[in-house]
């Protein structure tokens, strides 16, 4: 079943801000998937800017949705000398990514993309769940090193704790919450920490930084201490 995209736009995280992005970005994107009938078709979900190649230019990591077949995919913007460039470009039909987050979740020294993708839920069309891809970029080609389906996940995140790259996935219902702070052992998702939250809660940012959004404008963010995990006014961890 195909996606309907202004049906699912209903399921973008509460408090989604459109990425600051370069204008040309958009002109990019549009010249790689052209419609029969010249309509802009490009929408960009979510974006990552930082440097993924590792070499001394950074990247644009885009999640997007061709609103022209439904498609949707990743695609990776380089910066050179001469402009920008697209270095690498997935799309794939009934693909509705809505989150893209980068870090090196294995902890090899390389980053990897990691993108949380809506689909119907198969025996509910009216109702999403949440994919979540890991991708490697190899030789300017997005490939895919690991995927987990149906996951009932509202929003995600790659961060750095404690001197290691975790996940954060955070799960709704209609009156309470719960974020886990989580390891990718290499086959799985291993659950070190969860919070429960009698709200429900969002996941943020605050100067770049990943935050608990919690009713009333609070913003709390995930810290390491010793063995464990705790949360803390995100104005306390600027100090």
């Amino acid at each position: 079943m195909a996606f309907a995209p202004e049906e699912a736009k209903m399921y973008r995280p509460p408090g989604w801000i459109k990425p600051n992005l370069p204008l040309e970005i958009n002109s990019i994107l549009e010249s790689k998937i052209l419609s029969n009938d010249g309509k802009q078709i490009t929408c960009i979900i979510d974006a990552w800017y930082g440097n993924l190649t590792e070499d001394t230019q950074p990247e644009y990591v885009i999640c997007f949705v061709n609103k022209y077949n439904n498609h949707g995919g990743i695609a990776i913007i380089e910066t050179a000398d001469t402009g920008l460039n697209i270095l690498a470009f997935l799309e794939r039909p009934d693909y509705y990514p809505f989150r893209v987050s980068v870090g090196d979740v294995d902890n090899d020294g390389t980053s990897e993309i990691v993108a949380g993708i809506f689909r119907p839920a198969k025996h509910q069309p009216t109702q999403f769940m949440m994919d979540v891809y890991i991708f490697s970029l190899r030789h300017d080609k997005i490939q895919t090193k690991w995927a987990t389906q149906s996951n009932p996940y509202s929003d995600l995140r790659v961060v750095f704790l404690g001197g290691e790259w975790k996940f954060l996935f955070l799960k709704q219902d209609k009156k309470s919450s719960q974020i886990g702070v989580y390891t990718w052992n290499g086959f799985n998702f291993w659950l070190d920490q969860k919070f429960l939250f009698n709200a429900k809660v969002q996941m943020g940012d605050v100067m770049g930084e990943p935050v608990v959004q919690i009713p009333g404008g609070r913003c709390l963010k995930i810290i390491k201490d010793k063995e464990t995990y705790k949360l803390i006014s995100s104005l306390e961890a600027l100090k």
